[in-house]
């Protein structure tokens, strides 16, 4: 991430962001290629003053390799941020790419726990006994009722 890269957005809507900027538009094209964008959002503390943080403005889309496409005709205003954003931005776009491969690591190890999980019903459901060929059954029993399979 290139700091000349970095641009803040208004948009007509009000939101604001940070992103990376990977591509702008060209002879009257309207599209500006993005990624990393991160919203701008107030809050307020218990004692009533205003504090700024960070949050993806896109949910789900926290990856470095995926990009958004903004119409540029929705933009009212846009700058290079400050040193200091520029900081709190490198900050929370590095805990948002943590968070959300923690995120895909989880789901990745449930999967991988329901397909053992599956595969073991099934060989349980195509173990054959050790008896001889001829007395073995061509019925297929089926796993008792607390046994599910999705």
């Amino acid at each position: 991430m290139h700091p000349s890269d970095i641009a803040q957005f208004k948009f007509s809507s009000g939101q604001e962001i940070v992103c990376e900027v990977m591509e702008w538009p060209e002879n009257g094209e309207r599209d500006i290629i993005i990624r990393n964008a991160m919203a701008i959002v107030m809050g307020e503390t218990s004692d009533g003053d205003r504090i700024y943080m960070f949050k993806p403005w896109v949910h789900y889309l926290e990856s470095p390799t995926e990009y958004i496409v903004v119409n540029s005709f929705h933009v009212i205003s846009q700058n290079r941020p400050n040193e200091n954003l520029m900081k709190e931005y490198a900050s929370a776009v590095n805990e948002m790419h943590t968070i959300a491969k923690e995120r895909d690591d989880d789901y990745r190890e449930a999967e991988l726990r329901n397909i053992r999980k599956f595969q073991n019903n099934l060989s349980q459901l195509f173990r054959f006994d050790s008896s001889s060929e001829e007395e073995r059954s061509n019925v297929v029993k089926f796993p008792s009722k607390d046994d599910t399979v999705h």
